[in-house]
C-alpha cells in the first residue's frame, strides 16, 4: 500500500489503483520511446509486478489507450453500472426454467441452456440460477462460451 493511504477511504483506494495503473502506462510509454514495439512493451510490462499483481498485455493495452484518450482520470477504477441493483432472473423466467426441467427431466442441461439463449434470457443470470440449482461445475461445463459479466 502507498504511504499515508487510508485503506478504508474509497477515494484514497481509487487514487492508489490509478497511480499503479499510471506507473504501468508510464513504463510502457518509456519502453516504446526506447524503440520497443507495442506488443513487446506490453509483453514485458505483463511480466512485471505492479503492487503485488500482474496484468495481461490486453489489460495493460486498455489502460494505455484510455490514458492516452482521457488522461489520468481514466485510470481510476469505475464502479459497476449495475451496482446496487438486484440482479436476478424474474420470477417468471425462473419458473419457466424449473417447469421446463420438470416436464423434460431427461433433457440435457446444455439443451436447456441453448433454449434459454435462443429465447433471449440474460446468460449471466441463467448461469447463476443453474449453478445454484444444479451445481456450479455442471453450469461451467454447459456454458460453452465466455459470459460477459461486465454488462
Amino acid at each position: 500500500m502507498l504511504l499515508g493511504m487510508d485503506e478504508k477511504d474509497p477515494k484514497s483506494r481509487l487514487e492508489h489503483w490509478a497511480l499503479i495503473r499510471h506507473s504501468a502506462v508510464s513504463w510502457i510509454e518509456q519502453s516504446l520511446s526506447q524503440g520497443n514495439t507495442l506488443g513487446r512493451a506490453l509483453a514485458l510490462a505483463s511480466e512485471l509486478d505492479w503492487s503485488g499483481r500482474r496484468y495481461s498485455p490486453r489489460t495493460l493495452e486498455g489502460w494505455l489507450y484510455e490514458w492516452r484518450a482521457k488522461g489520468f482520470g481514466a485510470l481510476e477504477r469505475q464502479s459497476r453500472r449495475d451496482k446496487g441493483l438486484c440482479r436476478a432472473l424474474c420470477p417468471e423466467a425462473a419458473e419457466a426454467i424449473v417447469k421446463l426441467r420438470l416436464q423434460h427431466p431427461s433433457l440435457a442441461i446444455s439443451t436447456l441452456v441453448r433454449h434459454l439463449k435462443e429465447s433471449g434470457e440474460d446468460l449471466v443470470l441463467v448461469f447463476e440460477f443453474v449453478s445454484m440449482h444444479v451445481g456450479f461445475v455442471v453450469a461451467l461445463a454447459v456454458f460453452d462460451e465466455p459470459i460477459d459479466q461486465t454488462a
